[in-house]
């Protein structure tokens, strides 16, 4: 069967420019004692034929699985040991579908969640239309598929969604110097109401979390395509910007701001901007030094868990000479996934490669479990089941 692509998250762009680059900086906790590591506890298997599968929702009281194909739009809904229990494969436009694209889904109080290109649509069990919903400003110019942007929090009967679209509640280009004032992290959505945003609009996309007045990104230098790498647990936001060195933790639904401190990196070569105006377009065509990039992060009991890479200084990139057939072999030996478990700011584990057998992460569930893909790699020939692992934060014994 053709399944599981070995070319996993991927993210269409509907922009022109792309970043990358930055300069060194090392923030590490080096003398800091570890005693916790990532464990793999457990595993599920799921008879099905996807492009590419993601877990994108763990009920938090059932423990059914919400699992998802971006493209064609397909989601299934599985039991906690991986047997199909449903499956919703639709395309168009219609009431009861999602669009081109189904970049993420959520268990939303009894219902199901599914977000499309700027829609937001709530469908019961049976995939029957209960609300839809449109975000009033435009695309944020980036639509990112397999990512888990759609997050629910609050009570039974009061349950909200935090939503992240591509970019921030703004028509300003990034390329100009008000578009970090207007900047927001994610959107704030409660189904059950409409909030009022402006006379003759109507929306119940709630922008939360804008940049402090000592940020980076407010440094007159311009930083396209600015992500925000999130979870949500207990009606608080945690995330950090992709390129950024510091974790914020926030309260929902207003998005006060609670507590922040710096990730205690190893190394992490650190992306300074473009120049604003046209200048910066240009600019991208340089080459630099390759910036370190976060690709996750979970809050988990007491503790964050951030995936990422630490980047490549250009002579390195240089080094392991980019016209060679074996280049992206090269600088993914060199820039390889790491992780820290993180407690209070403080570095907890040593060792920061992966586990062995995987390969990326999806999202982690209200039992302490972190979701992560089998790293196909490791195999000789592609499995007939789709196989996911279940980590847990466990204390380091060695």
């Amino acid at each position: 069967m053709n399944i599981l692509k070995r070319n996993l998250l991927f993210v269409l762009s509907l922009a022109l420019v792309f970043s990358c680059g930055g300069n060194s900086n090392s923030e590490g906790t080096k003398e800091q004692v570890s005693n916790y590591k990532l464990e793999i506890v457990d595993s599920v298997q799921v008879d099905a034929l996807a492009q590419y599968m993601i877990i994108a929702d763990v009920h938090k009281k059932t423990g059914e699985l919400l699992a998802i194909q971006s493209s064609p739009p397909k989601l299934w809904i599985l039991s906690p040991q991986g047997e199909i229990k449903s499956v919703w494969e639709k395309q168009g436009d219609g009431p009861d579908e999602i669009g081109q694209y189904l970049l993420s889904a959520e268990f939303y109080g009894n219902d199901i969640a599914m977000m499309g290109m700027m829609r937001l649509k709530v469908f019961n069990r049976d995939f029957e239309l209960v609300k839809d919903m449109k975000p009033h400003y435009n695309q944020g110019g980036m639509i990112y598929m397999g990512f888990n942007h759609l997050i629910e929090f609050g009570t039974q009967g009061a349950e909200q969604l935090v939503t992240f679209f591509g970019g921030p509640q703004t028509d300003i280009p990034a390329l100009n110097k008000e578009y970090y004032d207007e900047y927001n992290i994610v959107d704030v959505v409660n189904p059950n109401s409409e909030l009022s945003l402006g006379e003759g609009t109507k929306s119940g996309f709630l922008p939360i979390g804008k940049l402090e007045s000592d940020s980076r990104y407010k440094n007159n230098r311009a930083y396209y395509f600015m992500k925000p790498e999130f979870d949500v647990k207990e009606s608080k936001l945690f995330y950090a910007l992709k390129d950024d060195t510091t974790v914020f933790v926030r309260s929902l639904p207003q998005g006060e701001l609670e507590r922040s401190y710096t990730i205690p990196f190893d190394e992490f070569i650190l992306f300074e901007g473009y120049s604003l105006g046209k200048e910066g377009i240009a600019e991208q065509n340089e080459p630099r030094d390759w910036a370190g990039k976060i690709e996750k992060i979970f809050h988990v009991d007491d503790k964050e868990l951030l995936i990422y890479t630490s980047g490549i200084k250009l002579s390195k990139v240089q080094e392991l000479d980019p016209e060679s057939s074996d280049f992206r072999e090269k600088t993914k030996r060199v820039n390889y996934t790491k992780h820290l478990i993180i407690n209070d700011g403080k570095r907890l584990n040593l060792d920061l490669r992966l586990p062995e057998k995987v390969s990326s992460f999806d999202m982690a569930d209200d039992f302490g479990f972190i979701w992560a893909h089998q790293d196909l790699s490791l195999l000789e020939e592609e499995p007939d089941l789709i196989t996911f692992y279940k980590l847990k934060i466990v204390p380091d014994e060695n």
